[in-house]
């Protein structure tokens, strides 16, 4: 099945665990005060459900992850932020944030989305989604709360042989920090186009 942003049906549930190594440990910056360490555990805790009922159109996304790390530095370390879909395997979505805004040794998830069709061919959807994180931030990039919550809508469009969509959407990042205040906007636009579309829609 071919990646897509907004997927119908999936259900998961999952155990991870990555280790690093690196060839060399050394340390970097203007005075030498940051440091690559020589290794670093990864491991986290997926489960996440998304369901299209298909008499209304309506869709339901609803997905926790909690990750946590060892040893882990600035390039190794968990990051949140934004919300590009398609990013990761397991994208860590807050809607509002610049694209990984925030740094974390470890972390709790929360993310839900509902769609509702706006048409009867289903090819205007309108989209609401939040997400809220629990982080323990990594040394030197410590925010005012451990808490970080967004909220966001879309607008998608989608033709009816479904070759591309088109989502509009709007985020607000209720815990960002901009000129020393809590509260950021985002305003973006996704664009999917499916190579294979014309093998699933040939007329």
């Amino acid at each position: 099945m071919p990646d897509v942003c907004h997927p119908d049906l999936g259900l998961e549930l999952s155990l991870w665990y990555e280790r690093q190594w690196r060839f060399q440990d050394d340390t970097y910056g203007f005075d030498n005060d940051r440091r690559i360490n020589p290794s670093a555990s990864l491991y986290w805790l997926y489960a996440g459900l998304n369901y299209a009922f298909t008499n209304s159109g309506q869709k339901i996304s609803f997905a926790v992850t909690a990750g946590g790390s060892a040893d882990a530095d600035r390039f190794s370390a968990w990051r949140l932020g934004g919300v590009l879909p398609l990013i990761s395997e397991f994208p860590l979505m807050l809607p509002g944030y610049y694209y990984e805004e925030l740094t974390a040794k470890s972390f709790v998830h929360l993310y839900g989305a509902y769609d509702i069709a706006l048409d009867p061919a289903r090819r205007f959807n309108f989209r609401l989604e939040a997400a809220s994180a629990h982080l323990d931030y990594l040394p030197g990039f410590e925010q005012t709360s451990s808490w970080q919550t967004g909220a966001g809508c879309a607008l998608t469009f989608a033709p009816k042989k479904k070759n591309f969509q088109i989502v509009l959407r709007y985020g607000y990042g209720f815990n960002a920090i901009r000129d020393g205040k809590e509260g950021a906007q985002s305003f973006g636009m996704l664009f999917q186009y499916d190579f294979e579309a014309r093998k699933n829609h040939p007329n």
